[in-house]
């Protein structure tokens, strides 16, 4: 398969500054990322926050006496910022945009994706061990079995995947989950169908690329990047079709070695590639013509 990176945009992400380790990135609802760094000078641990537009960077946040392992997950609609707190499980800290912290969402153990809406709302994904985690000693199931589920901006639950009936085809495990605008997108194990929520209402388009880990949607065109094994690299252009999602061209991207750190996210209609101190940028109409280039250039003979 070919490249499809000299259809992306890739900038230098900037360094950590002395004495600071980057903890990692997560992509903003507005499209710029934001930057999670620690360090720890004697018994004092701080977190800071900087985001970066792909020229610039700008500290917003700095909280003194954290964890550490403190990371941001996403920011809000209202500019609060969310962050995941390894000592207390289950729950996504709400942090204002002055370091106040502002009380907790309660989103069960086990999430793999968080993302917030412009309506105020979060967006969470879960690993199967959440999604089949047991029931309370009263019966009710975790949260977590809802597989992709809606929470309001005070963390009460709003909809869920898995609450609805057959024939929706079920979450086993959230492997892909974007936003555009307040309309959820995914794709997710064991069906792997291109998934959409609006206003609610959930649709599935058959789908033949299993185990992408990010999506991007425009229109009726689906970017799905990763997958399984030696597909690891793959980025496919899919058409969305009545009820079948057409897959009408493949490439790659480069992948970083095993022991580098990759960060691979959907937001809106861009792929996010960010290792290696790179942050590439790979728009859904920017893959499409890729893959249509390399069609013309080596069509696939009878």
């Amino acid at each position: 398969m070919t490249s499809l990176m000299p259809f992306a945009h890739t900038v230098p992400l900037p360094a950590a500054p002395e004495g600071w380790v980057d903890v990692g990135h997560v992509v903003l609802m507005d499209g710029t990322i934001a930057t999670t760094r620690s360090t720890i000078a004697g018994k004092d641990a701080s977190v800071r926050i900087t985001v970066f537009d792909g020229v610039a960077e700008t500290e917003v946040l700095r909280l003194a006496g954290r964890d550490p392992a403190w990371w941001c997950l996403d920011r809000m609609a209202d500019g609060r910022w969310l962050f995941y707190d390894p000592a207390r499980p289950g729950q996504v800290q709400r942090v204002t945009p002055d370091g106040q912290e502002d009380g907790s969402l309660h989103v069960g153990e086990d999430f793999c994706a968080v993302q917030c809406a412009p309506d105020h709302t979060v967006w969470v994904g879960y690993y199967d061990q959440g999604i089949f985690a047991p029931e309370d000693e009263h019966g009710n199931p975790p949260v977590s079995a809802g597989g992709i589920v809606q929470f309001d901006a005070d963390g009460r639950k709003s909809w869920a995947w898995n609450d609805t009936p057959p024939p929706v085809m079920g979450v086993d495990e959230c492997y892909a989950m974007t936003l555009a605008g307040n309309v959820l997108w995914s794709s997710f194990y064991s069906s792997f169908p291109v998934a959409c929520v609006r206003d609610h209402k959930p649709r599935t388009w058959c789908n033949t690329i299993d185990g992408a880990r990010a999506l991007a949607i425009e229109g009726e065109m689906v970017v799905m990047a990763g997958g399984y094994a030696s597909e690891a690299d793959r980025i496919a252009v899919l058409r969305l079709g009545h009820d079948s999602a057409e897959c009408i061209g493949v490439g790659t991207f480069a992948l970083p070695p095993s022991t580098e750190p990759l960060c691979l996210q959907g937001r809106d209609n861009i792929v996010h590639i960010i290792t290696q101190q790179r942050w590439t940028r790979l728009s859904v109409r920017a893959a499409v013509e890729g893959v249509q280039q390399i069609e013309k250039a080596d069509p696939i003979k009878p």
